[in-house]
């Protein structure tokens, strides 16, 4: 059971060539956005299939005193250090509705689920870090749903002032509760 999700990417590459895009989605994980697959697509036919947008995963409390917050965006670099190197290409600016909106690489590339274009998924099953079967990330599921890709490809998500550009909800919060102080719109805003 650990490793279903690596069965998944069995079914991805059992699908290939039949559709535009590939997802894996944990169960706990909602898409809300309408244009989720339009932005996806306006970001990739612009950075090409080595860079993989990964959305934003926030969670919501209707109680307080924090209402959303995003709950994987930074983690130590230590962690991620051996998979990815965040200072190739570490920035990306894509006009957007009459303004920009910036995206990063991230040392917390995980979102509960990953998107593939037609093109990266045939990136990806071609690169050796495709079925290795590697649990090295956090645990397997993590792994499953982050390691290859990030592996893989240079992994950007939006920087939090534009983090509303690509997300999806966690169903299944818990970390939002945990939270004990409101942080002000300055401790959150990081203005790179």
């Amino acid at each position: 059971p650990m490793m279903l999700g690596f069965e998944c990417h069995r079914l991805l590459l059992a699908a290939r060539g039949r559709y535009d895009y590939y997802g894996f989605v944990e169960d706990d994980v909602v898409l809300t956005d309408p244009l989720f697959f339009r932005k996806r697509k306006l970001f990739d036919q612009r950075f090409g299939p080595e860079a993989l947008l990964q959305p934003n995963r926030y969670e919501v409390s209707p109680t307080g005193p924090v209402h959303k917050l995003y709950v994987d965006y930074r983690l130590n670099p230590r962690v991620t250090v051996r998979y990815q190197d965040i200072t190739d290409v570490p920035h990306l600016d894509m006009p957007f509705m009459e303004s920009a909106v910036s995206f990063e690489r991230t040392t917390y590339p995980s979102a509960g689920c990953f998107f593939l274009s037609a093109a990266q998924l045939d990136r990806w099953v071609e690169s050796p870090n495709f079925l290795d079967g590697d649990t090295s990330y956090l645990s397997a599921l993590d792994s499953a749903v982050t390691l290859s890709v990030m592996k893989t490809f240079r992994v950007y998500k939006p920087v939090l002032r534009d983090a509303w550009f690509l997300e999806v909800l966690h169903a299944s919060p818990r970390w939002i509760g945990s939270v004990t102080r409101v942080a002000t719109l300055a401790d959150l805003v990081d203005e790179r």
